[in-house]
């Protein structure tokens, strides 16, 4: 069976640096931030993820998969999150859709879609 397409976006208004399960600098994937003349529409970058199996460095994968984000002008990514794609989704399912919701390195919420549908998330409520 063929595994899903993976689709990052970034619903936040600042351009930001993706780092998938330990991906090293030519691994990182950018994906720019939305603004008011784009009618706040989460942006995706030019080329996505591929997601396999396992997951591996700049891949999204199947099971846990450790995620850093760097905003555009920061100095360093932030302290790594785990974003878990469930194993036990009902297949054939054709794509992954990730959005990031992004305030600072330190607060990052996320939801993660299958085919529009629900699969898993966090939250942060805050601050």
């Amino acid at each position: 069976m063929a595994l899903p397409s993976v689709f990052l976006f970034n619903s936040s208004s600042n351009l930001i640096y993706v780092y998938l399960n330990g991906a090293g600098p030519t691994q990182v994937v950018s994906v720019s931030g939305t603004s008011p003349t784009l009618n706040w529409v989460p942006q995706g970058p030019t080329t996505n993820p591929t997601f396999t199996a396992t997951p591996t460095a700049g891949t999204i994968g199947w099971g846990n998969n450790q995620v850093a984000i760097q905003v555009s002008g920061g100095t360093q990514a932030g302290s790594p999150f785990t974003i878990n794609i469930p194993q036990n989704t009902q297949l054939p399912l054709f794509s992954v859709e990730i959005y990031f919701f992004y305030k600072d390195v330190n607060n990052v919420s996320w939801v993660v879609l299958g085919d529009g549908a629900f699969l898993s998330g966090s939250i942060t409520i805050g601050k």
